[in-house]
């Protein structure tokens, strides 16, 4: 790919997210936002309007999930039905906007992952709560889940997955149409099942999380854990045995 290919695929990327920010920006919780009214809802009359009984104030959010599951969308709703979008948020999309590169994208990104985790890493050792997206299929990013509660940090995750990951090739492949960059097919289908071979073990780790099965137009929730109390069905279950 030239240069001037590589450039215009910067500028397209740079666009997409324009785009997503805006869209966030719009998206306001009421009574008709699709994830407000199928998913916060319906679990309120389980345990509450998501308030944990934990006094702990250091606290690390987290979003999982293979890629082009809908985790971005989902958290960043959820970080505004929250109202904790005044926290540090970790994410690749974001930080991409400080790692300009017209030559090429790739190691754009792979440059931006590395700013992103060296600062929360740092972030860690203040003892002041943020969030973080990511796909965690590696022990190290486990580890640092591990480490946040060493550090005293009460862990609440969002895992957002599918049914199959021929979705989420179909997903990304649209991205890419939108001006994404490219993911290799394979790449795809290996973080997916690496991603839904470390969600029980992730679930056990963390404080409180919630687990959305995303496949179709309308997110649903499928495994809760809070304030001591847990929920799983058996769309969770067949996830845990991928």
């Amino acid at each position: 790919m030239t240069t001037d290919n590589h450039s215009l695929m910067f500028q397209k990327r740079l666009q997409l997210l324009k785009r997503q920010t805006e869209y966030i920006k719009i998206n306001t919780y009421t009574e008709n936002n699709i994830f407000y009214k199928n998913l916060v809802s319906k679990a309120k009359s389980k345990y509450g309007n998501f308030v944990s009984n934990s006094i702990n104030k250091k606290k690390l959010y987290f979003a999982d999930g293979p890629i082009g599951s809908g985790k971005s969308t989902l958290m960043r709703n959820f970080i505004k039905y929250k109202n904790i979008d005044n926290l540090l948020y970790y994410s690749p999309e974001i930080y991409i906007n400080f790692c300009e590169s017209n030559s090429n994208f790739i190691n754009s990104y792979n440059k931006s992952k590395k700013i992103l985790w060296e600062n929360a890493k740092k972030r860690l050792n203040t003892g002041e709560s943020f969030i973080i997206e990511s796909v965690f299929t590696k022990d190290e990013k486990i580890g640092f889940l591990i480490k946040a509660k060493k550090n005293g940090y009460t862990l609440f995750g969002i895992f957002v997955g599918t049914d199959t990951p021929d979705i989420n090739v179909i997903r990304v492949n649209q991205r890419i149409k939108e001006g994404s960059y490219s993911i290799p097919e394979e790449k795809i289908y290996d973080r997916y099942f690496k991603s839904m071979k470390n969600l029980v073990r992730i679930f056990k780790l963390s404080d409180e999380m919630l687990v959305i099965n995303n496949s179709n137009r309308i997110p649903k929730l499928i495994a809760y854990k809070f304030n001591n109390e847990t929920y799983i069905t058996e769309n969770f279950n067949e996830w845990s045995i991928l």
